[in-house]
């Protein structure tokens, strides 16, 4: 169970979900506690710059995207 499993839950219902984030990762982006709205997105809209709602080796977190891989 992650932090952000009723927004992920929102998500895949194709509703947009309220979460607030806690942390320095996203700092100058995002501040810490900070109400951030999520909203669903197909894979390819997603654009260098967006912070993105993900899951990495289980856990769940806001990352700002810096490249995309085209996959040749």
């Amino acid at each position: 169970m992650g932090w952000a499993d009723f927004a992920v839950k929102k998500l895949q219902e194709g509703e947009p979900a309220i979460i607030k984030p806690t942390g320095n990762s996203m700092k100058g982006l995002i501040k810490s506690g900070s109400k951030v709205t999520v909203g669903p997105i197909e894979l390819d809209e997603i654009d260098v710059g967006a912070i993105v709602l993900c899951k990495v080796k289980g856990k769940q977190y806001l990352h700002l995207v810096k490249s995309i891989d085209q996959g040749t």
